[in-house]
């Protein structure tokens, strides 16, 4: 089974593998620490706006230089997926071909 994301809801954003099948957390740990809330659900990290969903995050931190291709990294794999707001999240059978 794997998971679609609807409205951002139902889902963790850094304990839930919502983005190719892995924790966030753990594939970007440095991001996770500087992150201010981390137990929050997808939706809460954006807002709509007339061009449709904008991440926005708090950090602890101001990044370094030499950090902030890895945040540019981040950016674009999440922002690869499309919230919803007329969808719920859902779960998908993720059925092998037989």
């Amino acid at each position: 089974m794997v998971w679609q994301v609807g409205f951002g809801e139902n889902f963790k954003f850094w304990e839930d593998e919502w983005l190719a099948n892995d924790k966030l957390r753990d594939r970007y740990a440095r991001i996770y620490n500087n992150f201010v809330l981390k137990d929050k659900n997808i939706g809460s990290f954006g807002r709509w706006s007339n061009e449709g969903w904008e991440w926005a995050f708090c950090w602890r931190r101001e990044w370094y230089e030499w950090e902030k291709p890895m945040v540019e990294y981040f950016m674009a794999s999440i922002s690869q997926v499309s919230l919803r707001p007329d969808k719920e999240d859902s779960w998908l059978w993720n059925d092998p071909p037989s």
